[in-house]
């Protein structure tokens, strides 16, 4: 499996909707810990899941950047829809996150997430509206 990764700023701030969808390819992929830092003062809740439904006619989805060595990243990353992903009925976990800038946490778990192909998985805002750096690495 090849590795590759990605860094963003986050953009929608409003409560109940996604931050990220991670598009997966026809591969599938599997998503390792992503790193979260708080780039604005707002208190915020939010939570990694599956969506209860995917997003629909994603604007300008982000191919995963490799490090050289493979394929290209059948991956992408949505910031922005015409159709918002719905929020999960449950999330691997979720962050309470205060209003302090620089604030850090790493989401995800130790032998990552699978992502199956044709699949999405989602970081919500779930209340508040802090805006993220986000650092996410995925194999495919």
């Amino acid at each position: 499996m090849v590795r590759y990764g990605l860094g963003v700023r986050t953009s929608n701030v409003t409560s109940a909707n996604a931050m990220v969808e991670i598009i997966a390819g026809i591969k599938g992929c599997r998503v390792w810990p992503m790193a979260l830092t708080l780039a604005t003062a707002v208190v915020g809740v939010f939570g990694l899941g599956r969506p209860a439904a995917a997003g629909v006619t994603p604007t300008t989805p982000i191919p995963f950047l490799s490090d050289g060595l493979g394929d290209p990243s059948l991956t992408r990353l949505a910031l922005a829809w015409g159709t918002s992903p719905t929020a999960p009925s449950s999330f691997f976990m979720r962050i309470s996150a205060p209003a302090t800038v620089g604030s850090y946490w790493t989401v995800g778990f130790q032998q990552g997430i699978w992502v199956p192909a044709g699949s999405t998985l989602t970081l919500h805002n779930v209340t508040g509206g802090p805006t993220l750096d986000l650092n996410i690495e995925i194999s495919e």
